[in-house]
């Protein structure tokens, strides 16, 4: 799927060719994924996790932000593609979540371990932010 966002229009992009670049059965896909959206999601999600594994933490904040921005730029040609999608199911929303949930848990992190008060309001407000 990345090699194909990265050299094809995404509205052109199918299931089968999907299936066809990995090897395997157009079937198969339907197993593990709803549509090519649910693909990109998974391949965010995946990637982004590993990447920035163990660093959920205040502590880990400099190193969270290293590792970020070091696969987004390992990524950087299909993450152009793919954020310049602008279709109802477009991956920019899981992307923000997933950002925005990542934040969130590094305030409440620094809240615990500093002792300071930040609030519900407060953090909802730096991650929408």
């Amino acid at each position: 799927m990345k090699t194909l966002v990265v050299t094809q229009p995404f509205d052109q992009i199918s299931v089968t060719a999907i299936m066809a670049t990995a090897h395997l059965r157009r079937q198969s896909f339907y197993d593990y994924f709803h549509d090519k959206y649910d693909v990109l999601d998974w391949i965010y999600t995946t990637e982004i996790n590993e990447a920035v594994k163990y660093c959920n933490s205040y502590r880990y904040w400099p190193q969270t932000l290293l590792k970020m921005m070091t696969y987004f730029q390992d990524n950087r040609a299909f993450y152009r593609k793919v954020i310049a999608i602008d279709e109802q199911n477009a991956p920019e929303k899981v992307i923000a979540n997933h950002i925005s949930n990542m934040v969130g848990n590094i305030f409440n992190d620094l809240s615990k371990k500093e002792q300071l008060p930040v609030t519900t309001d407060y953090c909802s407000f730096l991650q929408s932010l």
